[in-house]
């Protein structure tokens, strides 16, 4: 998260990725984004390719023991100094997210900077979230939900967020009561794990995929049901 942050401050353009992207994949979305730098967990420093096959990158940054070759971030964090956020036009593009590439090569889907704030503030307002609020986040930040509904928007509400690598429904039932959660946000199919929990507000994102395919507006539903006006999004209150 620091580095996605300290890159939208200095006009940069963080691309997040699947951590299960194979080498060849990582390569492939480096050449087509034209990447500079590659950021990397030290349990993944491995995944990405050689550098004659990402001929842009010019730093491989590692978070924990850096191999040869790579960057430590402890010590280009050390380097740094402090730096005004660049001034940019709302619809210059503030991060890019790939497609999963299931039926054919990835495509990288740029947000610009009023996508990413219309998203994270209709998210607060939506969900009525405020400072005291802690999120509990157990979704991708390479995907726009985890990304902008979840990690965005807690810190544009200034929430407290609360990571889990994976979604674990025994680990997520006991984090909510230990960690005090008030906002959870998940897949709807995987709404059950909060059904029971006493004050909660929960909030999923709806399926309309085949609708939006067949560039269909998802069917309107009354607010009244806990829904937005299109149907994609939803949010209910348990307890």
């Amino acid at each position: 998260m620091l580095a996605y942050f300290g890159l939208l401050k200095i006009g940069a353009i963080p691309i997040s990725l699947n951590v299960m992207l194979k080498a060849d994949e990582i390569a492939f979305i480096a050449a087509d984004a034209s990447a500079a730098i590659v950021v990397a967990d030290e349990s993944l420093a491995g995944q990405p390719a050689g550098r004659g096959q990402m001929p842009s990158v010019r730093h491989l940054v590692v978070v924990g023991e850096a191999p040869d070759g790579a960057l430590p971030w402890d010590e280009v964090a050390a380097d740094s100094e402090p730096l005004r956020a660049v001034d940019l036009d709302r619809e210059a593009t503030a991060a890019i997210l790939y497609t999963s590439g299931t039926t054919r090569k990835p495509k990288g889907a740029m947000l610009s900077h009023a996508n990413v704030v219309a998203n994270s503030n209709a998210t607060v307002h939506h969900l009525r979230m405020t400072s005291d609020d802690r999120l509990l986040c157990a979704l991708p930040l390479f995907h726009v939900f985890g990304q902008n509904f979840i990690l965005n928007a807690s810190v544009t509400a200034a929430s407290t967020l609360v990571l889990h690598e994976r979604f674990a429904p025994d680990e997520i039932v006991g984090a909510i009561p230990d960690q005090r959660i008030s906002v959870f946000t998940v897949s709807r199919r995987c709404t059950s794990t909060c059904s029971t929990t006493r004050g909660l507000r929960a909030s999923w994102w709806q399926d309309c995929g085949s609708a939006s395919r067949r560039r269909r507006r998802c069917p309107r539903r009354s607010p009244s049901d806990g829904t937005s006006a299109s149907g994609c999004t939803s949010s209910k209150a348990t307890g």
